[in-house]
């Protein structure tokens, strides 16, 4: 956290520095030019090092959601429930393993595509630079794009977003005043002394 808000608050007070001499310098069209110059050479390493990381785990660990629970008929619950005792006899547990088979079948019968036993395939270097390389979650796309709205309603998420967005709101509010001030009357400054301030 400490990282990225060195980045944008350190490009945000140290590029205007540059973008002055620039100004004065090459002409103002040059700042948007060597932006585009830089997005088009980084463009490469973001699609290339930046892959998806999104990942379904198992259901096995959705302990959240109470995705791994099982429903259990009665004969199952019957058999289940006489694991307990202390006489389990020689049929009550060949009962019990064919109810295990019985569950375990259910699982791997459900709508998940990932095996229940061992952990999913990971995508090869070529899959995970893929523009899109299939669905992660089965939830509705609608469900999924308003969920981060929710989230505005917790009061650390909401005050974090009202300081971050008070912070950088500052960040450009300096940049405007130090402009709108120093090129005018009385000063006078120039771009590059602008951008020195």
């Amino acid at each position: 956290m400490a990282l990225s808000n060195f980045c944008v608050f350190g490009g945000a007070f140290l590029t205007p520095v540059l973008v002055g001499v620039i100004a004065d310098r090459m002409g103002y069209q040059w700042t948007f030019y060597f932006v585009a110059i830089f997005a088009g050479i980084i463009l490469p390493f973001v699609v290339l090092f930046c892959p998806e990381t999104a990942f379904k785990r198992e259901q096995k660990f959705d302990i959240d959601t109470m995705g791994n629970l099982l429903v259990l008929d009665a004969e199952e619950m019957r058999i289940l429930g006489n694991r307990g005792s202390s006489a389990i006899s020689a049929d009550s547990s060949a009962e019990h393993e064919a109810a295990g088979n019985t569950a375990e079948k259910r699982v791997e019968s459900s709508s998940d595509p990932q095996p229940v036993g061992g952990s999913p395939r990971k995508a090869t270097f070529l899959e995970s630079i893929m523009p899109f390389n299939g669905r992660k979650s089965d939830e509705r796309y609608l469900h999924l794009l308003l969920r981060p709205f929710s989230l505005f309603l917790h009061p650390g998420i909401l005050w974090a977003c009202l300081i971050q967005g008070t912070l950088i709101g500052f960040t450009v509010l300096i940049g405007v005043v130090l402009a709108a001030i120093m090129l005018g009357p009385p000063l006078w400054f120039g771009e590059v002394e602008t951008g020195y301030m």
